[in-house]
């Protein structure tokens, strides 16, 4: 947000480029014994840096974000793409256009996690794990609950399922759920329902 970068007297506009080059330094401090880095931002020489990452190389680095910037940083820096609610299109454009890239600059091709908006409160009144609204409310199963997301991933389980198999058929190998819930009830209802219903089909 600009206001942020507003408040910390920094440039707002080269963030990219200054994201860019930050990757690019760490992955020189985390490699080379002597450390060296002459960029746009960044400059250094005889520097002292550890220890050194366990992992050969440094640790992995996902990237967020689907704009065209975000996706070359995936493609020439990233080891992993973190999609923020995507729908299926988007996680089909962006991971076919990463995998064209990976493929012509002979990098591995990124993994993928994808953080959604679920909502399970619909389902789990159904199966009585929930008290259900008014009847006023109008729910029932596949029914947005009171004060849902528009976009949030709702419905049957196997609704939802449908939605998982699909988005692990293009790429996905993590997914990250954030439960719609006004209670504390709410949200463990779900997190128990998910953990025995939906990720007992891909454990």
């Amino acid at each position: 947000m600009d206001d942020e970068f507003a408040n910390l007297g920094a440039e707002f506009h080269n963030r990219g480029r200054r994201t860019d080059e930050a990757l690019q330094m760490m992955k020189v401090l985390w490699v080379e014994d002597d450390p060296q880095f002459e960029g746009e931002f960044y400059n250094f020489t005889s520097a002292i840096f550890g220890p050194k990452p366990s992992q050969t190389g440094g640790p992995q680095i996902w990237v967020g974000g689907a704009s065209d910037a975000a996706i070359n940083r995936i493609a020439r820096l990233g080891d992993g793409w973190h999609a923020d609610d995507s729908s299926l299109e988007e996680l089909e454009s962006v991971t076919t256009r990463l995998k064209s890239m990976s493929a012509e600059s002979g990098r591995p091709p990124a993994e993928i996690s994808l953080r959604r908006t679920v909502d399970l409160r619909p389902v789990a009144a159904d199966m009585g794990l929930l008290d259900k609204p008014s009847k006023d409310s109008g729910i029932k199963t596949g029914d947005r609950w009171p004060g849902s997301s528009t976009g949030a991933l709702t419905g049957s389980l196997e609704d939802i399922t449908a939605y998982i198999d699909q988005a692990v058929s293009l790429g996905v190998s993590h997914l990250i759920y954030q439960f719609e819930a006004s209670t504390q009830e709410e949200c463990l209802v779900q997190m128990d329902l998910a953990a025995r219903e939906v990720n007992k089909r891909y454990s």
